[in-house]
């Protein structure tokens, strides 16, 4: 990244990662002095390219290092090869990673073994629990140890990071940047066709919003969560909820036998 400025190499492979990164990118961009790469890892593919699109972000790298059926060691593995190979060729000042996903850490680390500083959006965030989420309290917790800049959401993830001994000048309280891409959401975007006939249909309920897709909660415990909401739906003729399934199979096989003919204030999207 020759030239002129500070050379931010931004790093992110999945949805969440893009959504509160956009905004960073957004003003990163904008910003004098300061030249930037924007790299998928390819970690997410068809849930990654809508909000790249939404968001209008330029993505001057993909690493595609996704391979069917790949393990987490060998995903991980495949994004510290891929980043190591970039930053020899690219040679930012900063690497910058969102959250607590395989790319987030797998990069952080293979900046680390450059010698190149990471910056971490959303420091200091801890459930107290290593199994949950899984593996994502862990790879936070990593990225911790392995950033130099740490930009927490709150003050209490500040806290959080100083209690564990991160040096109170590297640590700064920015907000989370979901709210700054969820008010972009509002002031650019009108409700899909197919949301508006949702809120029309139920017009007079309380409407839930629900999402479940934990690695942790995978096998018996998502499809009885479901089956709790199935019987709670049943229960309560004022409630309606609405439930966009993720597509891991793991997901969606578990919906099919705990909604299975779902009822008709559930609505699969």
């Amino acid at each position: 990244m020759d030239g002129p400025g500070r050379a931010v190499l931004t790093l992110f492979g999945t949805r969440p990662e893009i959504i509160k990164l956009a905004p960073v990118i957004r003003a990163l961009e904008s910003t004098p002095g300061v030249r930037t790469r924007n790299v998928s890892s390819g970690q997410h593919v068809d849930l990654l390219a809508p909000f790249v699109e939404l968001f209008d972000v330029r993505v001057d790298r993909r690493l595609d290092v996704m391979r069917p059926g790949q393990s987490l060691n060998q995903l991980a593995a495949r994004i510290v090869n891929a980043v190591d190979e970039l930053l020899a060729e690219e040679r930012p000042d900063l690497v910058l990673v969102q959250g607590d996903t395989t790319t987030a850490m797998a990069g952080a680390l293979a900046a680390f073994h450059r010698r190149i500083p990471v910056g971490h959006v959303e420091a200091g965030l801890r459930s107290g629990d290593p199994m949950s989420p899984w593996p994502e309290e862990v790879n936070r917790r990593m990225i911790s140890s392995l950033a130099q800049h740490h930009f927490a959401a709150t003050e209490r993830n500040r806290d959080t990071l100083l209690r564990e001994g991160v040096a109170a000048s590297s640590v700064h309280v920015t907000g989370n940047p979901v709210v700054d891409a969820l008010r972009w959401v509002l002031e650019t975007t009108q409700p899909s066709e197919q949301v508006r006939d949702l809120l029309e249909a139920s017009e007079g309920t309380r409407r839930v919003v629900l999402t479940t897709h934990r690695r942790e909660s995978h096998g018996s415990l998502i499809r009885e969560n479901l089956r709790v909401v199935r019987r709670f739906v049943e229960a309560h003729d004022d409630v309606a909820v609405f439930f966009p399934v993720h597509p891991n199979p793991e997901v969606r096989a578990a919906v099919d036998e705990a909604l299975g003919g779902a009822h008709e204030r559930i609505r699969l999207l």
